[in-house]
């Protein structure tokens, strides 16, 4: 029989499971997008430009659905928001199956699809996660983020396969299914929200201490506005904002383009999908040294790194005439391509507090979004004028430089108690 400080541990960890096991099947409806891209242009004769207005639509509302999530969740909590926006999520892909006009894949995916996946992974998960964890907020969040990434691994070359071999329409069936049918049951079994303990104080701390201690929603007097106000008064947020601003246009072309990018240089849009895949699965490291390293040395250095193994990446694919250097320039990017999503999560959590994350969390991955919507569309018109990505990808690597530059400038906040006062708040 389990005692008392064993049970919280075990209640903590099947969080973590739980989350990896979410963002795991949630990463194949979204990072899959690339591959459906061929298919549609066969069978509906939409240009690269006009698919590409589907992707920037669900990376910019994943974008703006980002503030009302956080609102919800801050209210609500996040089991509430995970299970209502995995349902629409699941339901959203399984509907791309029945596509017969443009305006639909911009509806369904562009809208629907972006705004349940952004409320569900970037918001819900990782506040859940940060409320069971303090200590040791870094490691866990990296392992619930290599969800994505072992999703993007196994996933996309699967997604790729069935396409080939069934057909586009079932596979997005597939997707759908596996979201309603794993993800969805999960989150209703484990995504529990209040903890027994925290992790730093397992087996030592008192109930009533325990209690103090907790995020509760009861506790937190605080809107969306007066707590943007107050991220706006800090250096911290902006120049996150602006290194997290390039970081989604650099993950989001990738994440779209990758593909389609393969094909045009003649490597095939199968090597493609096993680049993209790879790119997953190289972020399973990467995502995990990034956390760990973030819980021993702080998390400016490795993010800051990140971005410029990322921009060697990018640039190294402009080189790339082989499936063999496509795979090296996967391996560069995969280090980085994930690894800075819980690293920007863990700095918000240490800055600003669980309790009060969701918010900032949801303003600095709005700019996120941005970044990713406006190198989306551009790419897709850059393309459809001059039939290249050469410029895109240089562009990106040399924002990418800018983006580590701007992280060393970043002042690293030790870790703020859970039910304290946000910086500035002191005299409201």
């Amino acid at each position: 029989m389990l005692q008392p400080h064993e049970e919280d541990r075990f209640h903590n960890w099947s969080i973590v499971a739980a989350a990896f096991i979410i963002l795991f099947v949630a990463a194949g409806p979204r990072l899959t997008f690339g591959n459906f891209i061929k298919p549609l242009t066969e069978n509906f004769g939409w240009s690269m430009g006009t698919i590409s207005i589907a992707g920037s639509l669900n990376t910019l509302f994943f974008g703006l659905g980002l503030p009302i999530a956080g609102w919800m969740v801050n209210l609500f909590g996040p089991r509430k928001v995970l299970l209502i926006t995995l349902s629409m999520y699941g339901l959203g892909t399984m509907s791309l199956a029945l596509l017969s006009n443009v305006w639909q894949l911009y509806l369904i995916f562009g809208v629907l699809v972006g705004m349940s996946f952004g409320a569900s992974s970037i918001i819900a998960v990782p506040t859940l996660v940060s409320y069971w964890f303090q200590k040791r907020r870094g490691v866990t969040l990296g392992i619930s983020f290599i969800g994505l990434a072992a999703g993007q691994l196994v996933l996309v070359p699967l997604s790729m396969d069935l396409i080939l071999n069934i057909g586009w329409r079932f596979s997005y069936l597939f997707l759908g299914l596996l979201v309603l049918g794993v993800a969805v049951p999960i989150a209703w079994r484990f995504a529990k929200e209040k903890p027994l303990a925290q992790d730093s104080v397992v087996g030592k701390a008192s109930t009533a201490s325990r209690v103090d201690a907790m995020p509760v929603r009861s506790k937190v007097h605080f809107t969306w506005f007066s707590g943007l106000k107050t991220y706006f008064g800090t250096k911290e947020f902006w120049l996150l904002g602006v290194s997290y601003f390039v970081c989604g246009s650099t993950v989001n072309l990738i994440s779209v383009y990758y593909v389609p990018l393969a094909g045009h240089l003649g490597l095939g849009e199968k090597v493609g999908a096993n680049a993209l895949g790879l790119i997953g699965g190289v972020s399973i490291a990467g995502v995990y040294l990034g956390s760990y390293f973030s819980d021993k040395v702080g998390r400016i250095t490795p993010m800051a790194l990140l971005y410029i193994i990322r921009a060697i990446g990018f640039f190294s694919i402009i080189f790339a005439r082989s499936e063999a250097m496509l795979y090296v320039s996967s391996f560069l990017i995969g280090l980085s391509f994930l690894a800075t999503a819980p690293l920007v999560t863990g700095l918000i959590a240490d800055i600003y507090g669980p309790a009060k994350m969701a918010t900032a969390l949801a303003a600095v991955n709005l700019g996120h979004q941005l970044g990713g919507t406006m190198s989306i569309y551009l790419t897709g018109i850059v393309f459809d004028k001059i039939g290249s990505y050469y410029w895109p990808i240089l562009v990106s690597g040399l924002m990418l430089l800018l983006a580590s530059f701007v992280s060393f400038l970043i002042k690293e906040h030790p870790s703020i108690p859970w039910n304290s006062t946000l910086p500035g708040e002191e005299n409201r």
